[in-house]
């Protein structure tokens, strides 16, 4: 059995409303989500482009409704509002698509995934997108309406550069040929396979970036814990000097262990003149504690690579304390 265009049209409008809020409410939601998931941090330029909902318009609606044998009811059509979110990498994916999915206020069921359209279907010329469908819960209450698990909103989750291939095989070719050019297929075929080489490449760059962020990081919370003990109170919070030293000479500590920079500053004597220096820009940040390692170790390359000109005072006075002549 199938509706009117006149019953279907009149029941789009009817449910307009709701659909439209609660499309803006799950993508408030699904943002808020993701936040607490992957920390502030990360989250600040998570999504490529602005999460973002539509209904769909009724010409649109109406193009797809006289392509349907049957449709007994307009919510059938489960698209009539959908939201998108385009995230950088593959990997970016599936957080999104894990936090959809695990949320206990409503029901979600993946329609389409790229990758196992793309396996069946190789001149696949549809959205590059995992799609997803959720149902609100029945009975309850969003904006003053009452929800019934008909109540569906469709979500897309792509990367930028799915996007990109979307936009146009999807917008300029699969709308508008109803046979594909094989040169057209053969350019869009380069397209992917490069599109999934990128997205490869640009994963294992993000994986070796976080894992020398990751060391990073723990470099300068230890220079920070000893600076600590030896001025006997908590350094500040944000020591951009200590990053700089670290930055310019992180090679050399490839195959160091911590404790041994930490060696340097472990006599009384030591601290005692970091604690006399306060005033001086190296001395008043953990980048003199690895320092201390670094003229002592590898003093000549210290020298000649030294990052800041306005650091040399200190750093003269650390060669004097070990017995180097800086001049």
């Amino acid at each position: 059995m199938k509706i009117s265009r006149d019953q279907f049209l009149a029941e789009m409008r009817d449910d307009a409303s709701l659909l439209e809020l609660w499309a803006r409410e799950s993508v408030k939601l699904i943002s808020e989500m993701v936040k607490a998931e992957i920390g502030a941090q990360r989250y600040h330029g998570f999504f490529k482009i602005e999460p973002q909902y539509r209904l769909k318009t009724e010409e649109s609606a109406l193009r797809k409704f006289d392509r349907w044998d049957t449709l007994a009811s307009s919510k059938e059509m489960h698209d009539l509002v959908g939201a998108r979110f385009v995230v950088l990498l593959r990997a970016d994916l599936q957080v999104v698509e894990d936090i959809i999915k695990n949320h206990s206020g409503w029901s979600a069921i993946r329609t389409r995934h790229f990758e196992y359209e793309v396996d069946d279907d190789p001149d696949v010329f549809d959205y590059q997108s995992i799609h997803l469908v959720i149902s609100g819960s029945r009975g309850a209450t969003i904006g003053g309406y009452v929800l019934s698990d008909d109540v569906k909103c469709e979500i897309q989750i792509r990367t930028i550069m799915q996007h990109a291939y979307a936009e146009l095989c999807h917008d300029k070719i699969y709308k508008n040929f109803r046979s594909i050019p094989q040169s057209a297929k053969r350019l869009v075929a380069r397209s992917m396979a490069l599109m999934e080489s990128t997205d490869s490449i640009f994963s294992e760059t993000a994986k070796q970036l976080e894992e020398i962020s990751e060391d990073r990081n723990k470099w300068l919370e230890y220079l920070a814990e000893v600076y600590g003990v030896a001025i006997q109170r908590s350094p500040a919070p944000v020591d951009v000097v200590c990053a700089v030293v670290f930055d310019r000479f992180r090679h050399l500590l490839e195959n160091v262990g911590m404790s041994h920079v930490g060696d340097a500053v472990e006599s009384n004597a030591v601290r005692s003149r970091i604690k006399a220096r306060l005033d001086d820009k190296l001395f008043s940040s953990a980048g003199c504690v690895l320092t201390y390692w670094l003229v002592d170790k590898h003093f000549n390359e210290t020298k000649h690579s030294w990052p800041d000109e306005s650091l040399l005072p200190g750093l003269k006075l650390v060669c004097a304390d070990l017995g180097y002549s800086y001049d």
